[in-house]
């Protein structure tokens, strides 16, 4: 509860630096081309 408190004031956030689909997850983990933020895989349509 109290993250969810944290996201709805704004006092926590998520850099998110890629989203991709599923079958393009190996090349959206790679190190070398990977950046900045969090990578999201998208498993559904």
């Amino acid at each position: 509860g109290e993250i969810v408190q944290r996201v709805r004031d704004g006092r926590l956030r998520t850099v998110i630096g890629r989203v991709a689909d599923l079958d393009d997850a190996v090349t959206a983990l790679n190190p070398a081309q990977r950046p900045k933020g969090k990578t999201i895989i998208r498993v559904r349509p």
